[in-house]
């Protein structure tokens, strides 16, 4: 079994948020500006500037921490999948918000062993028709949409 420092497996996936999280950020400068009133940039900022320093936070924390407790690497597969998984939809996103939605969701409950059929579906095709019901319908908003489905 192939062995890491914790501190060291913390402070590699911190790190990657961190630079996920400052990507995702420099991404906001491209949305419309508000019109008196925030624009559509302000809450993603938001929560990504939380993101990022909690992240930095570990960082820190995991650079000052002096114990050496090897854990089996292995264990770094599962955060390492999601990470990966999350970054591939950030990057579908931009051309298919709620197919990439729905296989994001599926994905990631597949991953971790949510067995339960309904709830599978329910969740990944369940969460993205309320969005489109709520955003596109009522709202009248429009997503990046794959061969002009779900409208927009």
């Amino acid at each position: 079994m192939p062995q890491i420092s914790e501190r060291r497996a913390t402070a590699a996936l911190a790190i990657a948020v961190v630079l996920l999280s400052i990507y995702l950020l420099w991404l906001t400068t491209g949305f419309p500006p508000g019109r008196g009133e925030p624009g559509p940039a302000v809450w993603p900022r938001i929560v990504l500037v939380m993101v990022l320093l909690a992240s930095a936070y570990l960082v820190t924390m995991a650079r000052r921490r002096a114990d050496e407790k090897k854990i089996d690497a292995r264990r770094l597969r599962l955060p390492g999948v999601i990470l990966t998984l999350a970054i591939l939809y950030i990057v579908a996103l931009q051309y298919a918000f709620f197919v990439s939605t729905a296989l994001f969701l599926f994905a990631c409950m597949m991953i971790l062993r949510v067995w339960s059929w309904p709830i599978l579906f329910g969740v990944s095709i369940g969460f993205p028709l309320v969005v489109y019901l709520v955003f596109v319908r009522v709202l009248h908003l429009t997503f990046p949409t794959l061969l002009g489905m779900f409208g927009g």
